[in-house]
């Protein structure tokens, strides 16, 4: 941090820190929590889009105060009365992290568009994709609720998790609708079809979600802050999918065909 010789010093900027006993906030100095480092250098005032602008970067570190978590930091700076006048935007992690939502977003709904478009060529059917994009927010709800009993923090690897569970938990409602398809151009009725695609697929469907879960268990289980997410976000939707595909989707599908 650079400071001017006649500039404000750090030892009378006070910022608001919460105490122990959870009573009103107390203003300390900011020279508690900062070093300071004087450094020597050509005037100038840095300008974005034409306004003045001071660029701040912090590295939080092992304070107790703030333990670590940069977002209390802005959240404290933001409250203070010397913020009041000014217009802060915050870069740096939490930038980088919005655009990742975005861009991620946008990679999972042209992941759903594909999907939609294969199926509907594959069955010859507007319909029948829709139902089979049902399993996908069933796995969904899985891995939200997998990463809720488990307290696992909603991550960047998790994100990829839930992505990647659209193209894996789709293969099962494909895989029963075929069937379903196949018995009813041989002449059985609708009913019988989807008693018969359940009963002859129900083996194969339990036996890959089980390999698929029994494989990513043991990094479930670990304590790998990086792989731990994705493989929880996995094996819960794999599950819940898995389940409730052999129940809902065939409910769907006679519902569906009934009204088409």
């Amino acid at each position: 941090m650079s400071k001017h010789q006649n500039g404000l010093k750090l030892k009378e900027i006070k910022v608001p820190v919460n105490t122990n006993d959870g009573g009103m906030p107390s203003l300390e100095p900011l020279s508690r929590y900062v070093k300071e480092k004087e450094t020597e250098q050509y005037e100038s005032i840095p300008h974005e889009n034409g306004i003045p602008t001071i660029t701040l970067k912090a590295y939080p570190g092992s304070s107790d105060t703030f333990k670590g978590d940069m977002k209390e930091v802005v959240s404290q700076v933001i409250k203070s009365d010397d913020a009041k006048d000014l217009t802060i935007s915050q870069g740096g992690e939490n930038e980088d992290q919005t655009q990742f939502f975005i861009e991620i977003s946008l990679l999972f709904g042209f992941v759903l568009l594909l999907i939609y478009v294969t199926i509907a060529f594959q069955f010859n059917s507007l319909m029948l994709p829709l139902l089979v994009l049902g399993t996908v927010y069933l796995a969904i709800s899985g891995a939200v609720i997998g990463l809720f009993v488990t307290q696992t923090p909603f991550s960047f690897m998790a994100t990829m998790g839930i992505v990647s569970l659209a193209g894996i938990v789709v293969r099962n409602a494909v895989v029963l609708f075929e069937f379903i398809e196949q018995r009813r151009k041989l002449g059985l009725d609708q009913r019988t079809a989807v008693i018969e695609a359940g009963r002859a697929r129900i083996r194969p469907i339990l036996l890959t979600a089980f390999t698929a879960m029994v494989a990513l268990m043991p990094v479930a289980l670990s304590n790998d802050p990086l792989f731990k997410p994705l493989a929880i976000c996995i094996v819960s939707g794999v599950f819940f999918s898995t389940i409730l595909t052999l129940l809902i989707v065939p409910a769907l599908y006679v519902v569906v065909s009934k009204k088409c």
